[in-house]
C-alpha cells in the first residue's frame, strides 16, 4: 500500500439478538518504518442471518469522513452477522474500492451452502458467495477478492502481516462492546 492509503477492516461482533454490531477500523499507511496507524472507527448494525450487510456497510462508510479516502475494504469472511452474506461486488462498485474477504481457515463452502439453503433467501445468498469468486491462499490466510487481482490482494495482505491486524482490532472492539470484554481474535 502506498503511504497515505487508507483501508477499512470490518468484522462482526458475537451474535446477540436480531441485530449484530459490525465494527470497521480505518487504518492509514504512513511510511514503511511507521507501518499503519488507526485513523478512526466506523460501526453499523446488520440483521442476524439477514440480507442487509452490503447496504449497511456501504451506508456507514459512505457517510463517514473517510469515504473518499478508502482504497480497500477488508472484511472477515464473506458473511457478517451470522449468515448475512455480503454482496461484495455491490460494496466494491458503490465504494469504488476493492473488497478482500479474509479468513484464517479455509472456508467450508459446502457447509456454508447447505446452511444457506436451509434459510429464507438461501439460493440468492449462495449466488452471492459464488459471485465473490474463488478462494485464494496466501500469507497464511484464505481470501476472496473483488475489484483486485488475487496477486495484488496477496501483496496487500503481506503488507498487513497476513491476517490484517486492523481486522483483529475490529473483532476485539466489537466483542468488548457486546460482551464487556474482548475474547479471542
Amino acid at each position: 500500500m502506498k503511504p497515505g492509503a487508507r483501508i477499512i477492516a470490518i468484522d462482526d461482533s458475537p451474535l446477540a439478538g436480531k441485530k449484530t454490531l459490525c465494527t470497521g477500523v480505518v487504518a492509514r499507511a504512513a511510511s514503511r518504518a511507521e507501518g499503519l496507524g488507526v485513523e478512526g472507527i466506523v460501526s453499523f448494525h446488520a440483521e442476524r442471518d439477514g440480507s442487509d450487510s452490503a447496504e449497511k456497510l456501504v451506508k456507514a462508510v459512505a457517510k463517514s469522513r473517510f469515504a473518499k479516502q478508502i482504497r480497500a475494504v477488508i472484511v472477515h469472511s464473506v458473511t457478517l452477522a451470522g449468515l448475512n452474506v455480503l454482496d461484495a461486488r455491490k460494496v466494491a462498485e458503490e465504494l469504488g474500492a476493492p473488497v478482500i474477504c479474509v479468513t484464517k481457515k479455509r472456508p467450508g463452502e459446502r457447509d456454508l451452502q447447505e446452511a444457506l439453503l436451509k434459510k429464507a433467501g438461501g439460493a440468492r445468498k449462495t449466488r452471492l458467495v459464488e459471485a465473490a469468486g474463488p478462494v485464494h491462499h496466501a500469507e497464511g490466510v484464505f481470501f476472496h477478492c473483488i475489484g483486485i487481482r488475487a496477486h495484488d490482494a496477496a501483496l496487500v495482505l503481506r503488507k498487513l502481516g497476513g491476517y490484517p491486524w486492523p481486522l483483529r482490532l475490529a473483532h476485539l472492539i466489537g466483542a468488548a462492546v457486546v460482551l464487556g470484554e474482548s475474547k479471542g481474535g
